[in-house]
């Protein structure tokens, strides 16, 4: 995790670099900044005294990236996504054992664009959601939290805002499934005179990026997905956006089970976010977030086979019958469309 982390944390920051000249970890930190929690912690981390034995190799990495021009080389236009090439042919030379048991294998773009394509048209026609994967549309729920006051009153249920169709990829890889709805709806929804509503659509805090939500379990393709969902959203505006994309790609095993199935009643506490070790804790509050407290419309992605699976959580509830068993009824009663 280590390595992964030092690797492609550094990648990511040089791609985010505007300088081409020079490149250490205190520059990595700065560019950092519109990452997550996670990995800025991570390297404020390493950047300490207590980790000297990280300083070389670190020191080694930054001269590498420091000669090459990462954003150029990742925006070729080549046959198959250069952003898989840094996450798939890297793990089959550095760890192939573990890019085999956590299945991390591409899939086809024109699978995964049938899939975007046929989710959309379900959404629209048979569960009657205008817009189908771009309908922003939110609802108030209440939900149980931890006991909070509010004076002398003691309060165990919270309101809390949720979009109609929150979007669920339980083991994104390195995001492709996500880049292409946002590809997928920019073409569909804003094309022609529809263009000129899009950069500022997208940039919505409570629009289509709030409600991708994705799990991952590999820093690797953690780090690359995140990037690869800032890409296409350059790609699609046309333009970088300013302010810090809410990209919700969490850290997490989509098959264990959540912490708590209660929300955290009081506020976001600065001090949970001042080391690496807190930063993990929120990554995982924020992805049982998703699987515990929040409904999910659609599940869609290409997940690793069950019979490779090394994953020693119980994986019968996930199961349903083909021919319209209880599991798959006790599904669409709930409104969730999954599509595998």
């Amino acid at each position: 995790m280590y390595a992964q982390t030092v690797v492609y944390g550094l990648f990511i920051a040089r791609y985010n670099d505007k300088t081409l000249n020079g490149f250490d970890c205190g520059e990595a930190i700065i560019n950092l900044s519109k990452e997550s929690q996670l990995l800025k912690q991570f390297f404020q981390h390493i950047a300490t005294p207590a980790h000297t034995t990280l300083n070389d190799a670190i020191e080694k990495l930054c001269k590498l990236f420091s000669i090459a021009d990462v954003a150029a080389l990742l925006d070729k236009r080549e046959p198959k996504d250069t952003v898989v090439h840094f996450y798939e042919e890297f793990l089959s030379y550095y760890d192939p054992a573990e890019r085999k048991a956590f299945g991390a294998f591409y899939t086809p773009v024109e699978v995964v664009r049938y899939m975007v394509k046929s989710v959309d048209k379900f959404l629209a026609e048979e569960l009657n959601i205008k817009g189908g994967l771009s309908n922003n549309e939110t609802a108030d729920i209440e939900v149980d939290c931890t006991p909070y006051h509010i004076g002398r009153k003691e309060l165990t249920k919270k309101s809390i805002t949720v979009p109609r169709v929150a979007i669920l990829d339980p083991a994104c890889g390195t995001g492709t499934f996500h880049a292409e709805i946002i590809k997928f709806v920019k073409e569909k929804y804003f094309s022609g005179a529809n263009a000129v509503f899009y950069k500022e659509w997208i940039r919505r805090k409570d629009g289509l990026l709030s409600r991708l939500i994705a799990f991952e379990i590999m820093m690797t393709g953690y780090i690359v997905a995140r990037l690869k969902i800032c890409r296409t959203v350059v790609e699609t505006a046309g333009e970088a956006p300013e302010e810090n994309l809410p990209v919700n790609i969490f850290l997490t095993n989509a098959l264990s089970e959540p912490k708590s199935s209660l929300k955290d009643g009081g506020e976001l506490n600065i001090w949970r976010l001042i080391d690496f070790s807190c930063a993990i804790t929120e990554e995982a509050k924020n992805a049982d977030n998703w699987k515990a407290r929040r409904p999910i419309k659609v599940i869609i992605g290409n997940p690793p086979y069950l019979a490779s699976s090394v994953q020693p959580f119980d994986i019968s509830a996930y199961k349903f019958e083909p021919d319209g068993g209880t599991k798959l009824n006790e599904a669409t009663q709930n409104g969730l469309t999954t599509i595998t």
